[in-house]
């Protein structure tokens, strides 16, 4: 619950005026979220009702009326965008490309994350502490308030994977990135033209995806809701076998080993590969063991120690291969 309550005394000036019956409402211009550049963090905003932005990394839920009129933008609109502000409520005007969408009930930044040499704006949560699942969509497939903002963050194992794709041989194979979050590898992928299909089980994960590739000019990409729960032998998801399977860091749960080894198993080609980056996870023996037991053999070789961003990073390249098949090692950067 949002705290009733006024900064300053402007902020109760700028409500009083605008509450005012007698007073002229007028539209307000809201200014074009500035994209950071390579390397920064990003930012969040907020705009109060005279129009005036709020000091970068500030973000607020919409508020109604009695209480502080500020608005962080969501993904589907972070384009410049207008507002007609009337007592009481706060109407979002979208840009023709966009769809009208009711306000989200979570928080967002906007980053630039180089990968490459190349510049991707990504749409991410703002942080960890995010959560909204109104219609209880995360919560009736298993997902609980803790796991909820865990795919809408870019993690560093994300940024290794992406790097190694960046450069990974993917002419004329059918790719699949598995627990994908914000798809970062993905969206690598496809800027170089692969055949890539997302997949992932949050209920947002779609809509981040939509929105990133909007953001960086790329056409859509497929998605599909991967659940690795679901036994999938019969093929009965539609979602086929693929020649590469990828995903980072998608080892954290305990049950997930023995869970995402069947997947993958069942969506794999028989001289399929598959490459998973994994910060040293408790859950990785387990995994090599449950793919062990399916016919694939590892080879695991040490991921650089350092990101491109220069921040450190600790974990491995798993590559998985059936006997028989000619792997080929991503790069690891070091």
């Amino acid at each position: 619950m949002v705290k009733t309550a006024f900064e300053n005394k402007r902020q109760q000036a700028a409500w009083d005026q605008g509450s005012n019956p007698n007073k002229r409402r007028r539209p307000i211009t809201l200014p074009t979220l500035a994209q950071p550049r390579s390397g920064e963090r990003g930012i969040s905003q907020r705009f109060l009702p005279n129009g005036k932005k709020s000091t970068p990394g500030e973000a607020l839920n919409c508020r109604r009326k009695a209480q502080i009129p500020a608005i962080v933008i969501p993904c589907s609109i972070h384009l410049a965008c207008l507002f007609h502000w009337v007592p009481g409520e706060i109407e979002p005007i979208h840009s023709a490309t966009h769809e009208r969408d009711p306000m989200p009930g979570y928080q967002v930044k906007h980053q630039t994350v180089t990968i490459g040499g190349w510049d991707y704006a990504i749409c991410s949560l703002l942080d960890n502490q995010q959560y909204a699942d109104p219609q209880g969509t995360a919560q009736n497939a298993g997902m609980g308030e803790s796991g909820w903002p865990l795919f809408g963050q870019v993690w560093p194992s994300a940024r290794v994977l992406a790097l190694a794709m960046d450069t990974h041989a993917i002419a004329g194979k059918r790719i699949l990135e598995i627990g994908a979050g914000l798809a970062l590898a993905s969206l690598v992928m496809h800027r170089r033209e692969g055949d890539v299909t997302v997949t992932d089980w949050h209920p947002l994960t779609e809509t981040f995806l939509q929105d990133n590739l909007r953001s960086n000019t790329l056409d859509n990409l497929p998605y599909h809701a991967g659940n690795w729960a679901i036994d999938d032998a019969d093929g009965a998801s539609g979602l086929g076998r693929f020649d590469l399977i990828v995903g980072s860091d998608v080892l954290y749960e305990r049950q997930q080993p023995d869970q995402l080894a069947r997947f993958i198993d069942q969506h794999a080609l028989p001289e399929a590969e598959v490459i998973i980056v994994d910060p040293d996870r408790g859950n990785r023996s387990a995994f090599a063991k449950a793919m062990a037991a399916l016919g694939w053999s590892m080879k695991m070789t040490t991921a650089a120690k350092t990101q491109e961003n220069g921040d450190p990073y600790k974990g491995r390249f798993l590559n998985f291969t059936k006997p028989g098949t000619a792997s080929v090692s991503p790069s690891t950067g070091r």
